[in-house]
């Protein structure tokens, strides 16, 4: 477990041990029965409400899980987000706003976190968000300036390679899409979307063999967004396969879209 994760789990077990000491000492505190009843619920009634962030993000969570985005689901992350949890779950807020078509939202989340900076890495993890929230608005090359910058201020993961070569083939800049692949590549980011952004090169520099050979291995591990299908259908289409093509096509109907998707589901 990274030392930061560890870091926050160590502070949070610390304050619920901290409130527990203090609701158990009022069994001994020299009062009456009720004084130290209702002791004890002043003290867990703080803790609930120095917690309630986090409720409200448990509660949001499930909705979403359980039934989907709905204005229910933004008002209660929006609650957890003005209760005061920590960057890294306001970072998840934010994120799941942008890809369900909150962007705006969205992206006043990321702004707040970036302003403060108190916690560095998450402050990264907002930036390349805000990457993500740039390309769905189809603004492909503010996203790529956004990623490019992560890159010279020594800042790359996985989700920094996906976006920028996704970014540079989305803009049809394919020199520099084939750069971030070769370097990805060199790095050993070998994800799902990796993949699918090398079949998406090798379709639009017309390496179609290429093409379908990673995107038909892609699918058959069973990705969760539904480009990688549209790309394997063109790929089978191209050669004749409509069989195939049609299957795909219908794979990618039964995966759920999101705004940082290349393709709608009506384009689908």
């Amino acid at each position: 477990m990274p030392y930061t994760q560890q870091k926050k789990l160590n502070k949070s077990f610390f304050v619920t041990l901290i409130f527990l000491a203090l609701i158990f000492s009022t069994m001994f505190w020299p009062v009456n029965g009720i004084v130290k009843i209702a002791g004890a619920v002043v003290f867990f009634a703080v803790y609930l409400y120095l917690r309630r962030g986090y409720m409200y993000f448990s509660s949001g969570a499930s909705m979403i899980k359980k039934s989907g985005p709905s204005e229910r689901v933004w008002k209660t992350l929006q609650k957890a987000v003005d209760a005061g949890i920590s960057p890294e779950y306001k970072n998840i807020v934010a994120l799941t706003m942008i890809q369900n078509g909150k962007v705006d939202d969205g992206v006043v989340i990321l702004n707040g976190i970036i302003e403060k900076n108190s916690e560095p890495h998450q402050t990264n993890v907002a930036r390349v968000n805000m990457a993500m929230a740039y390309y769905a608005r189809r603004d492909f090359a503010e996203a790529a300036s956004v990623l490019e910058n992560l890159a010279s201020d020594g800042y790359e993961d996985s989700r920094t390679f996906e976006m920028l070569a996704r970014c540079y083939l989305s803009g049809g800049l394919l020199q520099k899409a084939k750069k971030v692949l070769v370097e990805a590549r060199h790095r050993e980011v070998d994800t799902d979307i990796m993949k699918d952004n090398t079949g998406m090169y090798y379709i639009q520099t017309g390496e179609w063999k290429r093409a379908r050979q990673v995107l038909s291995d892609l699918v058959e591990g069973n990705p969760v967004f539904p480009d990688a299908y549209v790309h394997a259908a063109l790929a089978d289409y191209y050669f004749g396969d409509v069989e195939k093509a049609l299957e795909n096509l219908d794979f990618a109907l039964g995966k759920r879209t999101h705004t940082t998707d290349i393709y709608t589901m009506e384009y689908i």
